[in-house]
């Protein structure tokens, strides 16, 4: 029978469960290192290193990880061998302030460590990529052929890019598209004035066939009869539609 692990793994979107007091198992937490900062310096006077982390999950989750006491002073000399892309196993971390991790779109959660020993390397993670904008340090994963972290991706799809960073075939095919457009919205012009000129056609085809039947020779002499002999109620019209007075009436 297999025995049950002797730690239990937690991700970075279930920090919240770190326990403040030991448990029968611990909790591990396993991170990619991608940027170290600078010594810094408590209120007390403390020194301590702030490393960064992350889980290069989708979308990515980060840590700060604050090394203090015993960790610091281990660590502090071997930078080289806590360079970035190792991949650490931090057990029992401390949960100093508490936050979802996200890159773009929430608070970074901070943990802190005060052991040389809660911090193992584990090797490293070839998937850790660079971001390609100017001054970022925010990891993105080489894996899924991302060329920007989560909070550049998203400025860079935002930004409308000048017509400088266009290349010469890009700005020909534009050009080329829109005379296309053109064309069909030209074609689509002239059919509908070819239909226009057919209804048009049709109507003054149908008022010419009407006014045949007013407008004939006999048409005068018949309205002239029909006023003038009001007695005669059209009945010697050759017309239905000769103007008889009282027809209305009858």
């Amino acid at each position: 029978r297999h025995k049950a692990p002797q730690y239990l793994a937690l991700p970075f979107s279930r920090l919240r469960e770190l326990p403040s007091k030991k448990q029968e198992r611990d909790r591990v937490v396993f991170g990619i290192l991608y940027d170290c900062s600078d010594l810094e310096k408590m209120g007390n006077g403390e020194l301590y290193v702030r490393w960064h982390l992350t889980d290069l999950a989708q979308p990515p989750r980060l840590l700060n990880l604050q090394l203090r006491g015993g960790a610091f002073t281990h660590w502090r000399g071997r930078q080289a061998g806590a360079r970035r892309g190792c991949l650490f196993a931090i057990s029992n971390p401390r949960l100093v302030e508490d936050g979802n991790g996200a890159a773009c779109t929430g608070r970074v959660a901070v943990a802190r460590v005060d052991k040389a020993c809660q911090l193992e390397v584990l090797g490293e993670c070839p998937s850790l990529g660079t971001c390609a904008t100017k001054g970022c340090r925010l990891p993105c994963n080489a894996d899924l052929c991302q060329r920007f972290c989560a909070s550049c991706a998203i400025v860079e799809h935002n930004r409308v890019p000048p017509a400088s960073e266009l290349s010469a075939r890009c700005v020909a095919l534009l050009r080329s598209d829109r005379r296309a457009l053109q064309a069909v919205a030209a074609g689509r012009e002239g059919v509908e004035s070819a239909e226009d000129r057919g209804k048009r056609a049709r109507t003054n085809a149908a008022l010419q066939l009407d006014d045949r039947r007013f407008f004939h020779a006999q048409a005068q002499e018949d309205y002239v009869r029909s006023v003038c002999a009001p007695a005669d109620r059209g009945g010697g019209s050759s017309s239905s539609r000769v103007p008889v007075l009282g027809r209305g009436l009858q």
